[in-house]
């Protein structure tokens, strides 16, 4: 994880880690970043979006949190990141 780079990512984490702690839930998050959990649990498969860990637990449904840290960097991004979904075509003449 690479640390905050300026000062203005530096006062949003240290207004938001007293509400939220260092590790923020999924639900939270999705709350903090204006997107479903459904938005984020896509985007942990296609391998975008925010940063996580998913903790160790037993089963199949283990629990996801974001880093504040990286939240923070997502928020003050001016960066866009798209996925370009069939970017390839087949095309099947019979």
């Amino acid at each position: 994880m690479k640390i905050l780079l300026n000062e203005a990512q530096r006062e949003l984490y240290n207004e938001l880690v007293g509400i939220y702690g260092a590790m923020v839930s999924q639900n939270n998050t999705s709350k903090l970043v204006g997107k479903s959990i459904a938005t984020l649990y896509r985007e942990r498969v296609e391998g975008v979006g925010i940063a996580y860990k998913q903790g160790i637990t037993k089963g199949k449904n283990k629990a996801v949190h974001y880093p504040l840290q990286e939240i923070v960097k997502y928020l003050t991004s001016d960066l866009v990141q798209t996925v370009r979904r069939g970017a390839w075509y087949e095309i099947i003449i019979n």
